[in-house]
């Protein structure tokens, strides 16, 4: 766990980089998901909340194994902790991706 400063995410994350990111509480529970299609870490610094007190990421290769890696995540995390949204991560807009991991395949 990284704490979720400005500071500390320049010095984790190189700019430019895709891919997710887990925000968790000063219990290190996981309480949200995203992703940032091209810069994750510009995405995570307007993600600061004082809700939220660490963070992990993970880089991608692309947009689209972010999102892919985003998915895997929330279906775990939802399963598994109380986070603030129970809304299915959707694809990056003009995208047509379909989740691997709900049951019913349905494109978001």
């Amino acid at each position: 766990m990284i704490a979720l400063t400005e500071a500390e995410i320049t010095k984790a994350i190189p700019p430019g980089s895709p891919g997710i990111f887990k925000l968790m509480n000063k219990k290190g529970d996981v309480k949200k998901v995203g992703m940032a299609e091209t810069d994750l870490a510009e995405v995570l610094k307007k993600a600061i909340h004082p809700k939220y007190e660490f963070f992990e990421f993970k880089a991608t290769a692309s947009d689209k194994a972010a999102w892919q890696q985003l998915c895997e995540a929330w279906h775990y995390h939802k399963k598994n902790d109380f986070l603030d949204s129970e809304d299915h991560p959707t694809p990056p807009r003009g995208k047509f991706w379909t989740c691997h991991f709900c049951e019913d395949s349905k494109r978001y």
